[in-house]
């Protein structure tokens, strides 16, 4: 990720899921209002989506 922008294939890459996952997966995101994203472009966390992203962090490290 880079100045909070990722490519659709590092996601690939990090999550070891297919394209066609990442793009159904951004596609939901964004339609939640999560993501900021345009084909064959970067995607972007959208404010709420950092709020959500910043939560399940914290929860995840409650429960380690």
């Amino acid at each position: 990720m880079r100045n909070g922008f990722a490519k659709t294939d590092d996601l690939i890459k990090m999550f070891n899921v297919s394209p066609g996952t990442i793009t159904n997966m951004i596609k939901q995101l964004k339609t939640e209002g999560l993501v900021i994203h345009q084909p064959y472009k970067d995607v972007k966390l959208t404010e709420k989506g950092r709020e959500i992203a910043i939560q399940a962090v914290r929860r995840r490290r409650i429960v380690e």
